[in-house]
């Protein structure tokens, strides 16, 4: 039986995206991994607007998927759709990544209640945001962004 043109076509597509942002990653360094979104913060706070911090990349991730749709309409150029590709494979991973992390924290914050005894989990800073591990062992605070080892977040702004 011949394959589908569908699957062949599908095969040969995501064939480009993998050879795509294999080149640009050896050629741009681990830039998703290490950024930082120093605009989106400052654009955020000059607004007022509150982005927790574990979803920052899934954010900025959404508007690169959104701009490589846009592209569209300037006219077809392949590239769009190769990277537009890419960009909504790694939005499908993070967006699970954060509903992940989020899970986790909740059973986390359930089992303390029962450790404690006292119906309420410990709240490592004031903020109503979930608090993640970073790589370098520091917690980061969703609502402010503060890095810190065991203290309580002192920041009074959520960003």
């Amino acid at each position: 039986m011949q394959e589908p043109l569908f699957d062949s076509y599908a095969l040969a597509t995501l064939g480009e995206v993998e050879s795509t942002f294999t080149q640009r990653g050896t050629e741009y360094g681990d830039t998703w991994r290490n950024a930082q979104f120093l605009n989106m913060r400052a654009v955020a706070k000059a607004l007022g607007a509150s982005i927790p911090e574990d979803a920052l990349r899934a954010i900025a991730c959404a508007a690169f998927c959104d701009m490589k749709y846009q592209r569209m309409e300037g006219g077809y150029k392949k590239d769009n759709i190769i990277d537009g590709i890419a960009y909504y494979a790694v939005l499908a991973k993070e967006v699970e990544a954060v509903q992940e992390n989020r899970k986790l924290h909740k059973q986390a914050e359930s089992a303390a209640q029962v450790v404690n005894g006292n119906g309420a989990a410990p709240k490592p800073c004031s903020h109503n945001y979930v608090h993640f591990g970073n790589r370098d062992g520091t917690v980061i605070c969703g609502g402010c962004g503060q890095r810190r080892t065991d203290s309580p977040c002192n920041a009074s702004s959520t960003m």
